[in-house]
């Protein structure tokens, strides 16, 4: 028996949940079968048979939370069938040097001066460094050497909290009011959320915390105008008679 593993789930994303397990153990699947399904923040994936073979045994279940690499089940391939997980892994992103985005503004320039090369950080962790304000290498000084991933970066901020009482890294979480009783509008349920509706709750929060959010409005008397409309259109069919 070969072990079956999660696949690379896309650049950034650290785990994902499984939806629906399509093929029960002890079936008998096809190169490119599908599966099982597997949630993350951005998008739903198919995760394919890696070739033919029998699959002998499941270790998840739907809303089991995965992770690259992580082995989920068992498998016997079929003669000559290819022996690897269903997608192969990318490659690591290369080790580049933090931009003046990566850094904190408030650190100014003795951070420039301070800035070295930071260890991998693929887009995701970037861009939440630069939505709550950190500076990325202050992060790999932190990291134990590991990547930088979204998670590492909040746990520097969380780190960061517990020691100062700046109120540009106060986490939006923290920030939020409860919900008022919604019991007086009657009967209510709990339905559990998917990862891309997490997701974007998390993101609209953050935004409407952080974000202004401002508008102008402008009224305007176009009666004239509708009345020259009115009689052009009137001289125009005058015209084509």
């Amino acid at each position: 028996m070969v072990a079956l593993s999660i696949p690379d789930l896309g650049e950034g994303v650290e785990q994902g949940t499984v939806v629906r397990v399509l093929v029960a153990a002890g079936s008998t699947v096809a190169q490119d079968d599908i599966l099982f399904e597997v949630e993350t923040d951005k998008v739903t994936l198919e995760i394919p048979a890696p070739g033919a073979g029998v699959i002998e045994a499941w270790s998840i279940d739907a809303g089991s939370v995965v992770r690259p690499a992580e082995v989920i089940g068992q498998w016997s391939p079929a003669s000559g069938a290819a022996s690897m997980v269903p997608v192969p892994a990318l490659t690591a992103a290369p080790t580049v040097a933090p931009t003046p985005a990566d850094l904190s503004l408030a650190a100014g320039p003795a951070a420039l001066a301070a800035a070295r090369p930071v260890l991998a950080a693929g887009p995701a962790a970037r861009r939440e460094a630069r939505e709550l304000g950190v500076a990325l290498h202050a992060v790999a000084a932190t990291a134990n050497d590991a990547p930088i991933t979204r998670e590492s970066v909040r746990e520097h901020v969380r780190r960061r909290l517990q020691t100062t009482a700046s109120a540009a890294l106060t986490p939006v979480a923290n920030t939020l009011e409860s919900l008022p009783d919604l019991s007086v509008f009657g009967p209510l349920s709990r339905l559990p959320q998917s990862g891309i509706e997490r997701a974007t709750a998390r993101n609209l929060s953050r935004a409407a915390s952080v974000i202004p959010h401002a508008w102008c409005t402008r009224s305007v008397d176009v009666a004239a105008l509708e009345g020259a409309r009115h009689e052009y259109r009137e001289g125009q069919g005058a015209d084509l008679a």
